[in-house]
């Protein structure tokens, strides 16, 4: 049943009847009167609030002053953003290689980079948005036939996006590593007997989404890197 501020806290309680929990804030409504509640929900113009022993009771938003009103919107939004909102997936994005030969040794060289594909689902706008990513990179070792004779890169980087409108996505890139891949051409071996071939390779991405300096979203590829992986 929908309720406004006479209803529900003078008729039943006064200011001083209600507890002082750190969960909930003082609200004023258009004539400057009182209560103690805690926002539950928003959906456009209800708001619903928890109020000490009564439960949850469903408001207008014209019943509350404008402060309070500014305060119900920046809380509906900050609940958005946490909400679900975002989908992000990646690709791989590859230059054309580059081929060479040198002393029995096939050379292939190009750049790989992450193109990270960022969704909001919302119906709502969202701005002030920046993207942190972790890359790794494993530098194979060449004429080494052990993966530990390599060594592993790590790049953290920032990516600023002004505005992802509402049921759109953008699109951005990750700087581009180098990479190489080599061979032995035929007739040609090691002389510590090591491995014919050595490729470079990005290990894996992590981002967080940040909007107006709170996180709002994680993923990593593959998800263990979040586990095994410092930021």
């Amino acid at each position: 049943m929908k309720i406004g501020f006479l209803l529900v806290f003078f008729t039943f309680l006064i200011g001083s009847l209600f507890g002082s929990e750190d969960s909930y804030r003082t609200f004023k409504d258009q004539q400057g009167r009182s209560i103690q509640a805690k926002i539950t929900n928003v959906s456009g113009a209800d708001v619903y609030v928890e109020l000490p022993n009564l439960g949850n009771v469903k408001t207008d938003m014209s019943i509350y002053s404008a402060a309070d009103q500014q305060y119900i919107k920046d809380w509906a939004y900050r609940a958005l953003l946490l909400s679900g909102i975002f989908d992000v997936r990646f690709t791989n994005e590859v230059s054309d290689k580059q081929k060479s030969s040198s002393k029995g040794v096939m050379y292939e060289k190009y750049t790989n980079a992450y193109e990270i594909v960022i969704n909001n689902e919302s119906y709502e706008d969202v701005e002030g948005i920046t993207l942190e990513y972790l890359v790794l990179k494993f530098e194979d070792e060449i004429a080494s036939d052990k993966r530990s004779a390599g060594k592993q890169v790590r790049k953290k980087s920032k990516i600023k996006l002004d505005k992802l409108p509402a049921q759109s996505e953008a699109r951005v890139t990750t700087e581009a590593f180098q990479m190489v891949e080599t061979e032995l051409e035929d007739g040609y071996i090691w002389e510590g007997g090591g491995d014919r071939k050595s490729k470079d390779k990005l290990d894996g991405i992590w981002i967080k989404l940040f909007v107006d300096g709170k996180q709002v979203y994680e993923m990593a590829r593959p998800e263990s890197m979040m586990r095994k992986e410092v930021w």
